[in-house]
């Protein structure tokens, strides 16, 4: 493009030169033709003639000049219309890699990708303004009189030359509809009553349109308005900006220009806080209705009006891509289930309709999606696994074909994914159960496991007790359930040994645990007192527990300081993990272990965790959290006569020193009378 700019100015100027140089000779002609003292002179004559040959010669090269000029404009203007598609697409294309970034897709050139963008935005204007200059300059030169002139060449020339002008007019008012940019979207999910984060928007070409000191004084609102809005806005057509309806209110909603330290013209929202957002009446979508937590708003941007040369003033404006608003954590699933299929397969502008929700996509684009969502979400630095997401396929389409393995022929539908239940035995959909795991790893022990790799987590109950076929008695797996959302399961082999050395292995799922239970008591600290477990399986080599809850003690040394409960003046108390011995009796084949004496207090506490599943019979595992516990500081005596752990004291789910930990309800046959702790220790002491 830079050539034919040059070539246009070596033409201007060559035609500027010859049109200069035929005036004037064409004047010196008519003056020597009309001299009363030369008539009849044959010298004279002669250079009349030679005049004429010589008008002639420049009136043709003016000619040549003249055409190939308007030849190179109307090139040149073929050759903007493509640049210009070219760096729309380019923009279009940062615009959408930033939708995508915010459900953790890379974005890693963002910065330098706008630097370009800025740049072919100032040679644009640059290019467009010098061929219209151009144009307007030889339409000039076409109206002068010349006695030569053929006047219907000159108004073919002019008439072609105004269409390129309104050709590059139009590309110059493309251009100018685009150079408001948000450079950093709002975060996708809003809340009422906390603030925005930053919010940075872009004018670009600011130099080159000369409008730098206008924006020093310039005025940016930003207002909250629906997406049907946004899709008026953007269908075109004579709109007052400072009618639209907005739907909510915005704390420092005005701010000013400045500029950054390239020298560009920005804005920053830093302070904005969403106030309050209007109750809207469900919209219908494609025939169907979109309810409250599916619809989606937009913030709009509005600069003060600029006058820009050849075009006049403005009102320039821009949108946001589509957020949602929150007043609730519990609406948060269906909310990040909008922004993350409008951020993987929406549209960036609003001409679209709401196609998102209705699109068919394939399992591989979809696939990619979640990867990037779970690692944006959880802050995991361990993305998901091939296999891993295998196992979320199975989930959507069972197991895969042989000619398809990697499913690249399956589409999947919004209504699939995140409506239809994963199957007959649970009650939530795939996204459901999806967003319920990340939650759950995003807490920040749940998360520290995943990133080491201890944390296998997709993999099926079948799948683990394939693994724990070949592997070392006592070795355990973590798990999720897929029946429990958000939940976390123990998976272990225990060996029992019988009088005649045969050996049989059983695989015990431990009932799930979400993060609730983890509140409680830490995943780590579980497993620490798990005293059925001894190895954590690893698909290379397996490690000792030890290994990990010195890890996570490490951790815990660095990131907090402990203070002493008997400097509080508190009387420290422990949570005990074992694993409920009556769970081994339903074990086919299985010994019930003996109760423990009332001497025999050292074995207390050694070997409890919440109740167990074992595989074999498929039994569910249940948790001694789920059992009416009796006050801190009481238990019913006579209670412990039976149980299967005889001097058991029931102290609810806390174990005081010396004391012992506390057994199931479900042995309370009768109510007695409650007798005080403090006694009962006394009794055991002596």
């Amino acid at each position: 493009m830079e050539l034919i700019i040059q070539e246009c100015g070596n033409l201007w100027n060559e035609n500027n030169t010859i049109q200069g140089t035929l005036v004037n000779d064409w004047n010196e002609l008519k003056n020597a033709s009309t001299s009363p003292t030369c008539n009849g002179d044959t010298v004279h004559r002669q250079h009349l003639e030679q005049m004429k040959r010589a008008i002639t010669d420049l009136w043709a090269q003016l000619r040549d000049r003249r055409a190939t000029l308007v030849k190179k404009i109307h090139q040149g203007t073929q050759l903007l219309l493509q640049n210009e598609l070219n760096v729309i697409y380019q923009l279009q294309f940062w615009k959408n890699k930033q939708k995508t970034a915010q459900i953790g897709a890379p974005f890693d050139q963002k910065d330098a990708d706008l630097d370009r963008i800025h740049a072919d935005f100032d040679r644009l204007f640059d290019h467009i303004s010098e061929l219209r200059k151009f144009s307007i300059w030889l339409i000039g030169k076409l109206e002068e009189k010349l006695p030569m002139n053929n006047q219907e060449e000159i108004q073919n020339f002019i008439t072609h030359l105004t269409d390129v002008i309104e050709q590059l007019n139009m590309l110059y008012r493309t251009l100018i509809d685009r150079i408001l940019l948000v450079s950093q979207q709002p975060e996708p999910v809003l809340k009422t009553q906390r603030k925005i984060n930053p919010v940075e928007l872009h004018f670009l070409a600011a130099d080159k349109l000369g409008i730098r000191q206008q924006l020093d004084k310039a005025t940016i609102w930003v207002d909250i308005v629906t997406e049907e809005v946004a899709r008026q806005l953007c269908a075109g057509g004579d709109v007052n900006l400072t009618d639209i309806k907005t739907i909510g209110t915005l704390s420092n909603e005005k701010e000013k220009s400045i500029q950054n330290k390239k020298r560009q013209m920005t804005v920053q929202f830093g302070n904005s806080k969403l106030l309050n957002v209007e109750r809207r009446a469900p919209s219908g979508v494609k025939g169907n209705q979109c309810s409250k937590k599916e619809q989606k708003y937009v913030l709009l941007f509005r600069c003060s009006p600029l006058k820009i040369e050849h075009i006049g003033e403005i009102n320039l404006w821009t949108l946001s891509l589509p957020v949602v608003v929150s007043v609730h954590g519990s609406q948060d699933c269906e909310l990040y289930l909008t922004i993350f299929w409008q951020r993987a397969f929406g549209s960036i502008d609003y001409h679209d309709g709401n196609e998102e929700d209705t699109l068919t996509v394939p399992w591989p684009h979809l696939s990619q999606a979640i990867v990037h969502q779970f690692m944006s979400f959880t802050g995991a630095k361990v993305p998901l696994s091939e296999t891993a997401m295998e196992y979320v396929a199975e989930k959507l389409f069972g197991r895969p074909q042989i000619e398809d393995p990697r499913r690249e022929t399956m589409f999947i539908t919004l209504e699939q994914f995140a409506k239809v239940t994963m199957s007959d035995e649970v009650d939530f959909s795939c996204w459901e159960w999806l967003f319920a795991i990340m939650q759950l790893v995003k807490h920040k022990e749940v998360l520290e496991f995943w990133n080491n790799g201890w944390l296998i987590g997709f993999i099926s109950k079948y799948e683990a007790m394939e693994k724990m076929k070949i592997v070392p008695d006592q070795t355990f797996l973590l798990r999720f359930s897929d029946r429990v959302k958000g939940a976390v399961s123990i998976a272990y082999v225990s060996d029992s040994v019988y009088a005649n050395d045969h050996r049989e292995r059983r695989t015990f799922h431990l009932h799930p645990l979400g993060a609730s239970e983890l509140h409680k008591l830490s995943l780590v600290e579980r497993i620490h007192k798990l005293q059925d477990i001894q190895y954590l399986y690893q698909s290379q080599n397996n490690i000792e527990k030890e290994k990990v809850v010195r890890h996570f003690a490490t951790i815990n040394d660095q990131s907090s300081v402990s203070t002493s409960s008997a400097a509080l003046g508190y009387v420290k108390a422990e949570i005990a993990v074992v694993v409920e011995q009556n769970a081994f009796a339903h074990a086919k084949n299985t010994p019930s272990p003996q109760p423990l004496s009332n001497g025999d207090m050292s074995q207390l506490g050694q070997s409890y965790s919440p109740v167990v599943d074992c595989s074999s019979d498929n039994m569910e595992v249940t948790s001694a959290d789920d059992y009416p516990r009796d006050p801190v500081n009481r238990f019913d005596a006579r209670a412990t006569e039976n149980a299967p752990w005889a001097g058991a004291v029931n102290v609810g789910d806390i174990r005081l020193p010396g004391v012992g930990t506390f057994f199931s309800k479900k042995y309370v046959e009768e109510p007695m009378p409650l007798l005080d702790v403090a006694d009962v220790a006394r009794a055991l002491s002596s």
